[in-house]
């Protein structure tokens, strides 16, 4: 639900780099992890199965003011195979649909962290709250919605800081042309270089504090300009996110509920091995 639509070319390439190697990291450690424990041909099944769904169910647009959103129920694929098994998902998945045009392919690495905060974030919730909730609904409904909103939280947050700091250095350029306090000057604007030159510690001793206290102005509005991004970015997608992830907390509920009573060994949340093994 909080998946990034934009498209390539907008995030600075310096992140798109962060947030493969992140990635890239993300999936390493998965695939240790379960090729520690052992795999079976249901998990890959399942794997699969969720997959395919999931990228499907993203297609369909909900229409919302931002232009539209759409379900992830990547919340419930965590609860159903686990946090190592979900970031393979949700890299798969992002492939799918880069290749689609939902989202670009630089895009990729942003987003499998964002989706992996739901399907890692759900399936730990989703453990701890059955240890003190006996039914299976209400932890599954409130460890999706908490994802869900957690990955809004993210995926602003990467937004922000992936095209943040060009947008900082021009907020300071700025706010250093326009001081909290003017420095005098004897020459004009083009010669201030020399005169800085010819005055020396002079002109340091003098005006050096003032310098100092308009680089810590600029330097404050610059990050309050960044912050506010940050804030009026979140308040856009927050609500939109929260409706539609109270609704899909619901479903991924009552799908969970009825996965326990018909086929609760679906529920393990852990690899299982089974007859046929592969490590």
């Amino acid at each position: 639900m909080a998946h990034i639509h934009l498209p390539d070319g907008i995030i600075p390439l310096e992140w798109v780099v962060v947030w493969f190697a992140l990635t890239a990291a993300l999936l390493v450690l998965g695939v240790y992890i379960i090729g520690r424990k052992g795999t079976s041909q249901r998990q890959i099944i399942l794997l699969a199965l969720l997959t395919g769904l999931i990228f499907v169910i993203m297609q369909i647009p909900i229409p919302s003011p931002l232009g539209g959103t759409h379900f992830s129920f990547t919340p419930l694929a965590g609860i159903l195979v686990g946090p190592w098994f979900g970031a393979i998902l949700v890299f798969l998945l992002n492939v799918f649909c880069a290749a689609v045009g939902h989202g670009g392919v630089t895009v990729i690495g942003a987003n499998t962290v964002v989706l992996f905060v739901e399907v890692s974030l759900a399936y730990a919730l989703y453990r701890v709250l059955q240890r003190y909730i006996k039914r299976r609904d209400i932890p599954a409904g409130i460890a999706t919605f908490t994802a869900l909103v957690t990955s809004t939280i993210v995926a602003v947050g990467i937004i922000t800081l992936s095209g943040g700091f060009q947008s900082f250095q021009t907020a300071f350029i700025e706010f250093m042309r326009n001081p909290l306090i003017p420095v005098p000057h004897f020459l004009p604007h083009e010669l201030e270089p020399l005169e800085e030159l010819l005055l020396g510690e002079l002109y340091e001793q003098f005006f050096g504090p003032i310098v100092q206290i308009n680089i810590y102005y600029a330097f404050f509005r610059a990050l309050t300009a960044s912050a506010n991004s940050f804030a009026a970015f979140l308040a856009a997608m927050l609500p939109v996110n929260t409706v539609i992830g109270a609704v899909e907390a619901v479903i991924t509920g009552i799908i969970v509920e009825t996965l326990g009573r018909v086929r609760p060994d679906i529920l393990g949340g852990q690899v299982m091995v089974e007859e046929n093994v592969y490590e």
